[in-house]
């Protein structure tokens, strides 16, 4: 078809999953977490741990390059590396036992050019790839898919044929546009806010987490309120009409 891929970043995040439970006769103390980084140096955006069936499924986003020692280490010692680089995890969410092989992604954010071909669409990862760490290829894919069967589908419908004229009114639609802008946004930002360490990130990570706290605390006292507060921070795509 003709279709290219531009890098935006090469070798943006690796992503580290495998599953855990807990050590002994234990228990976890909560039954999900999100655990943070300790140092800009160890590269580690967060530690994402949820229940998955009978399991505690541990997800780990972090911005290093795939040779560092450090990823060879995580494969064969998972349990031991991940102590020694998040020291406070233990006393966190208690001591584990990792379960089975440590699984690895490494993601490169590019995205598709020359892609406005007769009959052809490319929407979610197949058009621009997306950070695991900054979470938006799900939100993106049902924002593309919404304005396909809401709008531009039905317009294409309307008339025979369907050309490449008519295809590139997908990619140029502003909803779109916006929401990929943003998954592009999020991932640097999610990158720098990890390993940059000049004044002006350092800033960024105190505000940032600041804000985690105060939600943390606002959602204990009235989840509602919470919500709503976390919708008022989120842009606002208008539709096109």
């Amino acid at each position: 078809l003709g279709i290219e891929r531009r890098f935006v970043h090469q070798r943006q995040s690796l992503t580290f999953g495998f599953n855990i439970r807990p050590a002994g006769d234990s228990t976890f103390r909560h039954p999900a977490l999100t655990y943070y980084g300790e140092r800009t140096s160890d590269g580690i955006d967060y530690l994402n741990l949820f229940p998955a069936a009978d399991v505690t499924r541990a997800n780990l986003f972090v911005f290093r390059d795939h040779r560092d020692p450090w990823v060879k280490a995580l494969r064969e010692r998972p349990r031991e590396t991940l102590i020694d680089t998040l020291p406070g995890l233990v006393k966190a969410f208690g001591d584990f036992e990792v379960m089975d092989k440590v699984e690895s992604w490494l993601t490169d954010i590019t995205v598709a050019e020359n892609c406005v071909k007769d009959g052809v669409v490319l929407i979610g990862d197949a058009y621009q790839t997306s950070c695991p760490a900054a979470g938006t290829g799900v939100s993106r894919l049902l924002t593309d898919v919404e304005r396909l069967c809401k709008v531009h589908v039905p317009q294409w419908m309307a008339s025979p044929g369907m050309a490449a004229a008519k295809i590139a009114s997908f990619y140029g639609d502003p909803a779109k546009r916006a929401m990929d802008a943003r998954g592009l946004h999020l991932a640097d930002f999610r990158r720098r806010l990890t390993i940059e360490n000049d004044l002006r990130w350092r800033a960024w990570r105190q505000l940032h987490f600041s804000r985690r706290r105060i939600m943390h605390g606002i959602n204990r006292l009235s989840p509602s309120f919470a919500a709503r507060l976390r919708g008022l921070s989120r842009p606002r795509l208008e539709a096109a009409t």
